[in-house]
Parts: C-alpha cells; structure tokens; sequence
C-alpha cells in the first residue's frame, strides 16, 4: 500500500463536520489564543535572558590565547 493510498483510506473514514454549532470555531479561537500567550511568555524569557550590550558582553567573554 503506498503512502497515497493511506491517506486517502484515512479521510474516507472521516465523519463531515457539522459547522453549524459553533463550538468548533470558539474550540479554534481558545487554541489561537493560547498560542499567542505562550508566544508572548517565550518571547519575554528571551527578552530576560538576553543581555542588554551583547557587545560588551561578548567583549567581557573573549577568550584569550589557550584558555
């Protein structure tokens, strides 16, 4: 059975979606929104934990010679 073949066997099995009670769409929005907030959340650990001169820091962190 090739790859094609499974994928389609797997939509045939598939029941139509309603669409018409809405709970999909407000189950779609809550998911959207989550995302977004674990975005935001990762974006701030970055900000935090980024140093505000990476320059200097980078200059401070050299090695030199063999260390």
């Amino acid at each position: 059975m090739r790859l094609r073949e499974r994928t389609d066997d797997n939509r045939e099995g598939r029941a139509p979606d309603a669409g018409g009670d809405g709970s999909s769409e407000a189950n779609l929005r809550s998911m959207r929104l989550a995302g977004q907030s674990l975005l935001a959340a990762g974006a701030d650990a970055i900000q935090k934990a980024l140093s505000g001169d990476s320059e200097s820091f980078l200059a401070a962190t050299r090695q030199q010679g063999g260390q």
